[in-house]
């Protein structure tokens, strides 16, 4: 017996998307890692001055789009775009 795979919405195997997700999901991981060391420089107190309500307001945006991320994984819903200033 022939089995095929599973598949979903528009004809695409669940196989397949499964192999897209991990292609995509790896290198946009890799993005925001790369993205995160290069705002640890930023830190260096020698070549930048911030003040702790920057810092604050900073990680409060950072923490705030890391739920909506958590979220859309456990609801399937995507959140928006947003651009974050001082």
């Amino acid at each position: 017996m022939n089995k095929k795979p599973k598949t979903e919405d528009k004809g695409v195997s669940v196989d397949d998307k499964r192999k897209r997700f991990t292609t995509v999901a790896s290198r946009r991981v890799q993005q925001v890692l790369d993205s995160m060391d290069n705002l640890m420089k930023c830190g260096n107190k020698r070549n930048y001055s911030y003040t702790d309500d920057e810092v604050k307001k900073m990680f409060k945006v950072i923490s705030d789009k890391l739920v909506q991320l958590k979220g859309a994984y456990s609801t399937g819903a995507l959140g928006g775009n947003s651009k974050f200033k001082f």
